[in-house]
């Protein structure tokens, strides 16, 4: 990981999708799209980002968001 960057470890992915959805009540879509979106920012480092590429397509078919990720 490049200095000044950030790491954003699993556990991370799933306590912002709980309060994007939670808190904030964002759709599911849009919440997919900001979690797609940190995979590719530069100096954006995530942890299993295969994991949560997979976990993100079978939430758009469907699946819960922290099952998904437990089961990629």
């Amino acid at each position: 990981m490049a200095a000044g960057g950030v790491f954003v470890a699993t556990t991370v992915l799933l306590e912002t999708e709980w309060v994007l959805r939670q808190t904030y009540r964002l759709s599911r879509p849009v919440i997919v799209d900001f979690l797609r979106a940190l995979t590719v920012l530069t100096g954006v480092t995530i942890e299993d980002t295969d994991r949560l590429t997979t976990a993100l397509d079978w939430v758009d078919a469907g699946m819960d968001f922290a099952d998904a990720l437990h089961l990629a």
